[in-house]
């Protein structure tokens, strides 16, 4: 093809109207090493590369030297290539500034590399690098408010006596006048046992011949010094010792409690029980679930009948059986840092990019589906509602950090969400957004007024309200018979001042007022005539659009509604989208009905709240959102995009094999067909790794580890993994919880990072627990909505691309478990895969290059057949004939 090559000397970019940018297109010895490359990222976004050693002669290997000579290691040089159109019109095709710690000359040329500081050079070069960040850096405003998990404990007991050779029984002698019988209970642990709320001990053997007559004619237990069970915080427990085998029908068994105080109280039987020996006295009978005190003991005790008739003492046989106690644990709630899964991925790209210019991020907070025969954007529930929390902060470390790499984030998102990461350039962003001293210089008030002041002060339990009537601010009383009212208040001087010459109250003017009722936002303006102040609403001026994503219509705005009626499924007129103020979001109006879910409702709305990256226009106005509140706005005339910078965008898979934009290239050579065997798999396995844990159940019930599937791909015995290197597993999470306030330091475990499905519940976040777990032991479990079966659900036409059944192997977790009635052990039918099994390869003269490769599918005709695919890989030699070198996955 026809090209022109520049060579800028001074600058690191090029600009071909400077007078010291050179054409050098004769002046290249190497010219045929030139190429640049496009090439799709472990199956995700497509990126480009570029970089080549050139070698210049003539004018262009004086400059250098001459260059080279005066700046030495500090020069600056670069180099780009420009095609010809077909409009004949010569337009960029890359650039990129030169390396000088490559260059070198000789008598006839000089040598230099290009540096590729593409920002896909840079995450290609630093995305494993482990980076650690202060979490006080990075936390949101609102923690995460933990109330844990109910953990299981469960410890066995055996009664022990002396061993009889070759028996499986032991002995115990019991002495003609022993009435009460406290025998050696011997615990065992199989788990790790959570001390939170019991001690249990060895019960010691005692024998009680004499005491206070219980009443019914023998001595009461006395016994206080003996016990297996100690209380020492406040909690349930079941003891089930039904099992214990003791050859005597002279024996009555019951369960006591030692109190605080000392006193015993028999808690499976009576002593009139134990008078008759009934059944209540059996061991069989010996099964308790109460609630202890801290202090509270419990005892096994043995009421020796036989002494009432019998002088003589006798030898029983006692059986190995096993009694069990058990107990829940549920810690006290705690407040835990957490960080947004953007904040985090904007440090990362900030410390990958440090020597170079920024790279800026975003992430897509929703999916792009094809319903009806059309495209509409669904909100990721899952993924905007995840919060990741470093293990450090689980553990209340006082200066928590976090650790990651890029690698570990973009594994992640790929496995949990089915994301992917792609290259766009855009706008700068506006760093300077004018709203941002409307949030940092606003103060609280709850609505407005007609009254008056009726008292001098009021100093506690008012409400803060603007009085139209006054024209300042009343802090009011209603729980008052006289409905007290005053504009002196504790802390007024930020809303307002005295001034004496009016003798009355001035609002301040250099301030704004957020109504926190109706969520608006208002300045104050002062009117010399009526010595009185008006409050205004706040409007934003020359927004640039280029800094939102788009902008909607909608049809006004309302203050309230009393019922979300959930999801209205029919056609749409925009003119019913009303923005509804204390909900904060957009609702569709129907038959004065209002639904939060309609079709397009993701244009409007993410997690139950208004776009804040989007414009809102209805009525010849401009809104935007400020904090939560819909404002108005105006937008800047005639505004140049300007500069254009690299965003690494990430976004669902399904989106980087786009299907929106149609490529045909008519004149090919050399084309080639061929099945890509790293795409067949006969076993795939997702989820999390496995953990083992010390806690009484030994986390048995936990759900998110890793699944196995088989594909029924007998070609090749290869696995395709998608493990998280970010852990979900709330046992995991609640080992960490437990583990606070040791002094301990940081571990590999410790660096570790968990992510948590959440709900912002009135200014905290809390675990959703929406989805039903069956199965589990307790209802406390959490990040159901992260488990294996979701995971598949986010990659599901991926997963499709490679078989037509996930045929369920096995699972290192809780394989009984449901999700909102899914069993996790089940086949998975998947259908309407991403891409096929083949590439086509082929060379071709015709440049067409589209604005985005992750949207275009490329198109050519070979043999009578139409072959379709996404680009894979696209090698660009402008000096050759046929310049473009294309290798497309195949679309089925």
């Amino acid at each position: 093809m026809i090209c022109k090559y520049y060579l800028m000397i001074g600058s690191d970019t090029v600009d071909t109207a400077d007078n010291s940018c050179i054409d050098v297109s004769r002046m290249i010895a190497n010219i045929s090493d030139i190429k640049t490359t496009y090439t799709r990222v472990d199956l995700g976004g497509v990126v480009r590369k570029c970089g080549s050693t050139m070698e210049f002669v003539e004018e262009a290997r004086e400059r250098f030297i001459s260059l080279y000579n005066k700046d030495k290691l500090k020069s600056l040089a670069s180099f780009a290539v420009y095609g010809i159109s077909n409009n004949w019109t010569y337009n960029k095709l890359f650039e990129c500034p030169h390396d000088f710690s490559t260059f070198k000359y000789d008598s006839y040329r000089a040598r230099i590399g290009c540096i590729d500081n593409s920002a896909a050079a840079l995450i290609k070069a630093n995305k494993g690098t482990i980076y650690e960040y202060p979490v006080s850096e990075m936390r949101e405003d609102i923690p995460l408010n933990y109330d844990g998990v109910r953990i299981r404990n469960e410890v066995s007991f055996q009664i022990i006596g002396e061993t009889v050779e070759d028996k499986e029984y032991m002995e115990k002698f019991i002495p003609k006048d022993a009435w009460w019988w406290i025998p050696y209970v011997n615990y065992t642990v199989t788990n790790e046992v959570n001390n939170r709320s019991f001690v249990t001990v060895d019960q010691e053997e005692t024998f009680l011949k004499s005491g206070t007559d219980c009443g019914w004619g023998f001595p009461a237990n006395s016994c206080t010094s003996s016990f297996f069970l100690e209380c020492i915080e406040d909690n349930y427990v079941t003891i089930d010792f039904s099992n214990f085998y003791i050859e005597s029908k002279k024996f009555g068994h019951v369960l006591c409690k030692i109190t605080t105080s000392g006193n015993i109280q028999l808690l499976t039987c009576g002593y009139s029980n134990l008078l008759g020996l009934d059944a209540n006295t059996n061991t069989s009978a010996v099964k308790w679930s109460g609630k202890l005190l801290a202090g509270e003991k419990l005892q096994y005790a043995i009421f020796n009948h036989q002494r009432m008739s019998v002088q003589d003492g006798r030898t029983v046989r006692i059986h190995n059986n096993t009694g069990i106690t058990s107990w829940n644990d549920l810690g006290d709630p705690v407040n835990i840092d957490v960080i947004s899964p953007l904040k985090l991925l904007s440090r990362l790209l900030e410390s990958i990019s440090a020597n170079s210019e920024r790279i800026y991020c975003s992430i897509k907070p929703t999916i792009r589906t094809y319903i009806s025969n059309a495209f509409t954007e669904k909100d990721n529930w899952r993924l905007n509602g995840s919060r990741l929390v470093a293990a450090e902060s689980i553990r209340n470390f006082e200066k928590a950090k976090i650790y990651s790499s890029f690698s570990k984030f973009c594994e992640w998102m790929e496995t949990v969400f089915g994301y992917v990461y792609t290259i766009e350039m855009k706008s700068r962003p506006n760093t300077d957004l004018p709203y941002a001293d409307i949030l940092n210089n606003s103060h609280d008030f709850e609505g407005f007024t007609t009254y008056k002041a009726n008292i001098t002060s009021i100093t506690d339990n008012f409400t803060l309200h603007f009085s139209t009537t006054a024209g300042y601010f009343l802090a009011i009383v209603y729980a008052s018979i006289t409905l007290d009212r005053s504009p002196n208040f504790p802390g007024y001087e930020r809303y307002q001042v005295y001034d004496n010459a009016n003798k009355s109250y001035k609002v301040h003017e250099d301030r704004y007022y957020h109504d926190t009722v109706d969520d608006m936002y208002y300045h104050a303006v002062y009117d010399d005539g009526s010595k009185k102040t008006s409050l205004l609403e706040c409007q934003l001026y020359d927004i640039g659009l280029s800094d939102y994503e788009g902008v909607q219509t909608f049809g006004g705005t309302i203050i309230s509604v009393e019922t979300d009626s959930g999801s209205f499924t029919g056609p749409v007129d925009e003119s019913n989208i009303l923005y509804v103020r204390r909900s904060k979001q957009f609702m569709y109006s129907d038959n004065d009905k209002y639904y939060s879910s309609f079709t397009g409702s993701s244009n409007y709305n993410i997690a139950d709240r208004a776009r804040t990256d989007m414009v809102f226009f209805t009525n010849e106005q401009y809104y935007v959102i400020v904090g939560t509140s819909l404002m108005k706005c105006t937008l800047k005339e005639n505004v140049n995009e300007g500069e254009k910078v690299p965003y690494v965008v990430f976004k669902h898979r399904d989106e980087v094999f786009g299907s929106t934009n149609l490529k045909t290239i008519h004149s090919i050579s050399e084309p080639e067909y061929s099945v890509d065997s790293s795409r067949i798999y006969s076993e795939i396995e997702i989820g999390y790794e496995k953990q083992d844990y010390d806690l009484g159940n030994n986390g048995n019930d936990e759900f998110n580890f890793s699944t196995t599937y088989t594909t029924g791909v007998t070609l090749n015995n290869s696995k395709l993994s998608l493990i998280s290197p970010y852990r979900a597993d709330c046992y995991g999470f609640e080992e960490l919880i437990g583990k606070r306030g040791e002094e301990t330091s940081s571990s590999d475990s410790d660096k570790q990072v968990f992510a948590v499905k959440c709900i912002n519940n009135g200014g905290k976040y809390i675990v959703d627990r929406t989805i039903m777990v069956e199965g589990a032991y307790t209802n406390s479990v959490f990040n159901a909505p992260l488990a294996p079966v979701y995971m598949i659900e986010a990659n599901k036409r991926y997963l499709a691309s490679f078989t037509s059944l996930l045929k369920f192997a096995s699972t290192e977790g809780n394989a009984g478990i449901k999700l909102d009635g899914r069993a996790v052990n089940t086949d998975i039918s998947l259908d309407d895969p991403l891409f096929g099994p083949g590439n086509i390869k082929f060379s071709t003269d015709s440049f067409i290059f589209p604005e985005d490769w992750n949207n275009t599918i490329v198109q050519i005709e070979w043999n009578g057949m139409i072959f379709k695919g996404n680009l894979m890989s696209l090698d660009v030699k402008p000096q050759e004939t046929e310049a473009l070198k294309y290798e497309l996955i195949e679309i089925v």
